[in-house]
């Protein structure tokens, strides 16, 4: 009974916060951050809303006021200005199989048996070998959900509009300061500048996890918190495999400037 709860209030705040996206965006000033799954979205948030002052409801019911509303939906116009948060595809596919497939700190069983139950491997340790597969599940199938996209159509509609603003998670990670300023800019938000660096600080992957970024934590959530991890386990198959459904969108979004980077490409 407590987990049929559990789950009916989870599908309500899903409802709610929909609801509030395409109909209340504007009237409550809401302040939409657009995120493809592990592009470091939650992070951002987190960081926005101290550095604003505005509430984050993560995973909760939202109230009906100014709030940053994290989500992963495609651009619409009914949601006045957003922030879209960018990162390497390459890098999200090898994020999201550790996340998707192993047990962590924030993500349910049931979630991690959903997807090994449609990716059956014989050793889910051996990346190397069943990401190519992975990256097809991720542009074939995963993308097919309900609230999901692909992360080719989520490049598109963050690129697509003038109504976006765009923050790259590599940005984030070099210049936190400069993309927190960047993103209040264009919200007409005045943040203190005297607490960004702070607010940094306290949400930096050393902070938070309490490792040097590198440093990794296949159980946790902040796994490793770096970018170009991709190199470490794309096969030449891998690269095929992503090039064929994201190659031009990571030429778009500026991570590649021509395909050679598969033919340059030494396991």
């Amino acid at each position: 009974m407590k987990d049929q709860r559990s789950r009916l209030e989870i599908k309500m705040a899903a409802a709610k916060r929909l609801f509030m996206l395409y109909f209340l965006s504007k009237k409550l000033g809401l302040i939409n951050v657009l995120e493809y799954p592990k592009s470091g979205g939650t992070w951002f948030c987190e960081m926005l809303s101290e550095v604003l002052g505005v509430p984050f409801p993560r995973n909760v019911a939202p109230k009906l006021q100014k709030s940053i509303m994290h989500n992963h939906y495609l651009f619409h116009p009914r949601f006045g200005r957003a922030i879209g948060i960018l990162r390497d595809g390459r890098d999200i596919a090898v994020s999201a199989y550790y996340h998707f497939l192993h047990e962590n700190d924030r993500n349910p069983k049931a979630m991690v048996a959903m997807h090994r139950k449609a990716l059956p491997f014989s050793d889910y340790d051996d990346i190397r070998t069943n990401l190519p597969e992975f990256i097809h599940y991720l542009f074939e199938v995963y993308s097919q959900g309900v609230t999901h996209s692909s992360w080719s159509d989520h490049v598109r509609s963050c690129l697509g509009s003038t109504s976006v603003c765009v923050v790259k998670y590599e940005d984030l990670l070099a210049k936190p300061s400069k993309e927190l300023i960047k993103a209040c800019e264009f919200l007409n938000e005045k943040p203190d500048l005297a607490i960004i660096d702070e607010v940094i600080n306290n949400h930096s992957f050393a902070s938070k996890s309490k490792r040097k970024p590198g440093d990794e934590n296949s159980a946790s959530f902040l796994r490793k918190g770096i970018a170009g991890d991709w190199k470490n386990h794309f096969s030449i198959e891998s690269c095929q495999v992503f090039n064929k459904f994201g190659g031009k969108e990571l030429i778009m979004a500026g991570y590649e400037s021509d395909d050679s980077w598969i033919k340059n490409w030494v396991e």
